[in-house]
């Protein structure tokens, strides 16, 4: 059984409240896509958009010489203009 704190706790924040949040604003993602680009996968377009986001993350925390973000996201950009 899972233990849950009492909702008067002020600390909200926990593991599956995380992985909501994140489903919450990959549907969201997903709709956006799909909205602007009719016949795209906006389910997996929403996935790869949060799975480049994480790895993205974790090479700033390790300061990554080797990524330069602004470059990546420019070249990023070019390629989903001329999709």
């Amino acid at each position: 059984m899972i233990r849950r704190p009492p909702r008067s706790t002020p600390l909200y924040s926990s593991a599956a409240s995380d992985v909501y949040k994140r489903q919450h604003f990959k549907n969201v993602l997903a709709q956006k896509i799909a909205a602007r680009k009719p016949g795209a996968d906006g389910e997996y377009l929403a996935w790869l958009t949060l799975t480049v986001m994480d790895g993205m993350l974790v090479q700033s925390q390790l300061k990554n010489p080797a990524l330069d973000t602004d470059a990546f996201i420019e070249a990023t950009a070019r390629l989903i203009t001329e999709c």
